[in-house]
């Protein structure tokens, strides 16, 4: 085991202490983060990970189990990962299999046509009168031979297909029930006659003139065959989804520039979920794919109701392709969403990236409650949480939709619980410890301190309906085949998303 002396060297020299107090955990928030980064890179984490999930499996709790694991103070845990990321085995083999970081390879270089032909491809329903001006910023692209821009409706009401006939485009109806993220695409694929496919959406602004230029260009240069850009967040946007986004682009590409992932599939499929999904993203607001390696890996899997993209991109890495990251140009899209929605979007996320992946999914403490025990607590939770935050200046309180989501799920049960003795300990500390990791990496992209009440009551509302989301998702994966009601609350999470 190969010790990272000069880690631990660096850390008595700067004086930070390995047992940081919960209360100054703001101070440390960069070091925390940086020894929890080592900790999931490390091959004796996984191990543990890998114990944890069959030991809980096999192993059933009991009083004392129960009792250990609602004294030991968060902070510990914390202390213990830290230590345990100086330890780290894995560090040299994870470097070898890192995205390559490019040293910004599209400037500073004469610019020259590129010589193809690009079809751009954007299912509308209802796209609103801003779609014209993301056609006009599509075909204000410079610096490619011809582009072709097809449209895909599915039973748009309002004036789409009005604005999307002023242009040079080609429309493709789809029947609204036939409307699917993977199968509309695919048939888009079929019509276009381009060397490029390029997906992107009805609402999602090319940044300048360069930016397909720049996409391909890197795709190119690097030898890659499909690849996405960045988003930046509309000026409208609200402070949670900037700040969504923001984290999205540094998980992708820590140092936000251009990056090609080049790996092989034996130390890809060894990597935890965490890793593989940050090499194998795709995100289709703004993709391109190389049209006869897109045709060639069989397109979007219609079997997919979610996630097809990130789907796509798997399957192109474990085929030993190379995919793209565009930092240093994207696209402005942004959605201001309610905590109601994260709740549905994070549960159906979690899920798909355990089927996806094929990764076991570490049992959380809420293995022992039945169903409607553990909404109950949630409920409670958020009620509690819905009064911490209300509007001091107005005696309002703030309302959290995320409840109106546990409540609706609540429904399903003829007789809800009076149980008293339901241990909320456990949970209360994993949520206060998750609400209060999240509120300070906000407070990195955005000073809390400056927002108002009900900023930050917004914000609480967003992180706690993720918290419930992952939850009920891991619970889920574990109880299904235990509890059939499950399969019922799992629709109503489905819909929509």
């Amino acid at each position: 085991m190969n010790i990272d002396f000069e880690g631990l060297k660096k850390l008595i020299n700067d004086n930070i202490k390995l047992k940081i107090k919960l209360s100054n955990l703001e101070k440390h928030q960069d070091e925390i983060n940086i020894w929890l980064e080592k900790i999931y890179n490390a091959k004796s984490y996984r191990l543990w990970e890998k114990y944890c999930f069959y030991r809980d499996r096999t192993i059933k709790s009991n009083p004392i189990k129960t009792l250990i694991k609602s004294i030991v103070p968060l902070e510990w845990k914390y202390n213990i990962k830290k230590f345990l990321s100086y330890f780290d085995t894995n560090k040299k083999e994870f470097e070898k299999c890192k995205k390559i970081l490019l040293n910004d390879i599209v400037k500073n270089q004469e610019i020259k046509e590129i010589n193809k032909k690009v079809s751009i491809l954007i299912p509308t329903k209802n796209a609103g009168p801003l779609f014209e001006i993301v056609l006009k910023k599509i075909i204000s692209q410079k610096y490619i031979k011809q582009l072709e821009v097809v449209i895909l409706d599915s039973g748009s009401t309002d004036n789409t297909l009005k604005i999307a006939k002023d242009f040079d485009v080609k429309i493709i109806n789809i029947k609204p029930e036939d409307f699917s993220h993977s199968s509309t695409r695919n048939i888009g694929a079929k019509f276009a006659t381009g060397d490029y496919l390029l997906f992107t959406v009805q609402d999602a602004f090319f940044l300048n003139d360069k930016t397909i230029y720049d996409l391909i260009n890197l795709l190119e240069k690097t030898g890659s065959i499909a690849g996405s850009t960045r988003q930046i967040p509309r000026s409208d946007a609200d402070i949670f989804s900037s700040w969504q986004i923001d984290e999205f682009t540094k998980y992708i590409s820590p140092n936000k520039k251009d990056i090609v992932v080049d790996i092989d599939k034996k130390t890809f499929i060894n990597l935890p979920i965490e890793k593989q999904r940050s090499f194998c993203t795709i995100d289709d607001v703004c993709s391109i794919f190389l049209k006869k390696e897109f045709d060639k890996i069989g397109g979007f899997n219609e079997k997919l109701k979610y996630g097809e993209d990130l789907d796509i991109g798997k399957r192109l890495i474990e085929s030993g392709k190379k995919i793209v990251y565009l930092c240093s140009n994207g696209v402005i899209h942004s959605h201001t969403r309610s905590a109601s929605y994260f709740l549905k979007r994070y549960y159906v996320d979690t899920i798909f990236l355990k089927n996806i992946f094929n990764k076991n999914i570490v049992e959380n403490n809420n293995i022992n409650y039945n169903p409607n025990d553990l909404l109950y607590i949630f409920s409670k939770l958020g009620i509690s949480l819905e009064k911490k935050y209300s509007l001091k200046d107005t005696n309002k309180k703030s309302t959290f939709t995320s409840l109106d989501i546990i409540n609706d799920l609540l429904k399903n049960f003829k007789n809800r619980t009076n149980n008293k003795k339901l241990n909320y300990k456990i949970i209360q500390n994993e949520l206060d410890a998750f609400l209060k990791f999240q509120l300070n990496k906000i407070n990195l992209f955005i000073k809390i301190e400056n927002l108002s009440s009900n900023e930050i009551a917004l914000l609480v509302d967003k992180i706690f309906a993720i918290f419930v989301a992952n939850n009920l998702a891991n619970y889920f994966l574990i109880n299904n085949s235990k509890y059939p009601k499950l399969k019922e609350i799992n629709k109503i999470l489905e819909n929509g998303v």
